[in-house]
């Protein structure tokens, strides 16, 4: 509801008359120069009086404010957060982000020349382990060339063996046959009448 008159008077004593069932401060509102001294003095209905009280208590509440700030920046926790803030000023998190996936990326650069070196390594060590295999194939070729005469000889020695051991076999079976004679001629001599022993000649059947 807004109250105006031809008269600021009038419009305190209207007020004045209102205030008398005791509003709670800024329900009436006082607009302009007040002329009524408990108008004026009146600080739940004077507008100026309500902005001072107002300023008073927002006041009020800022110094406690200010001393609760004071007291929590001597607190350890809040001066190492504001070092900590000072140390990250500049602090981009997108930025970092970055860097850390750069570093993931030159870490993972690096291992893989790590295992490419090593691979390279074995590589070479084969080649050379191939190359000696060579020149052992080489040796070992060449020797064998160098004993196909022996083997050869080998072969014609082991021929020989061969003869000569059917020779003995074939003169042992002579031998035996030769004692198998002579054991059958000494027999016959042994039956046959011998001259001047009064027997006549026989009869051999």
């Amino acid at each position: 509801m807004l109250l105006v008159s031809m008269t600021n008077i009038a419009v305190d004593n209207a007020l004045a008359k209102a205030a008398t069932i005791g509003p709670a401060p800024g329900v009436m509102i006082r607009a302009g120069t007040p002329h009524l001294t408990d108008i004026a003095q009146n600080s739940a209905i004077c507008l100026q009086k309500l902005i001072d009280e107002r300023q008073k208590e927002l006041e009020q509440e800022r110094r406690r404010l200010e001393e609760q700030i004071s007291t929590l920046s001597a607190d350890p926790a809040v001066v190492g957060l504001a070092r900590v803030d000072t140390e990250l000023e500049g602090f981009d998190m997108g930025v970092y982000r970055a860097a850390e996936v750069r570093l993931a990326r030159a870490g993972a650069l690096a291992a893989r020349e790590a295992e490419l070196a090593q691979v390279r390594r074995q590589e070479t060590g084969a080649a050379l382990e191939l190359a000696n295999l060579d020149d052992r194939f080489r040796m070992v070729h060449m020797e064998y060339t160098a004993a196909e005469t022996a083997r050869q000889y080998i072969a014609d020695a082991t021929g020989c063996q061969r003869t000569q051991d059917d020779l003995k076999l074939a003169m042992g079976n002579a031998v035996t046959a030769i004692s198998k004679l002579e054991d059958e001629r000494d027999r016959l001599l042994r039956s046959s009448p011998q001259p001047g022993n009064g027997a006549g000649l026989g009869t051999v059947t």
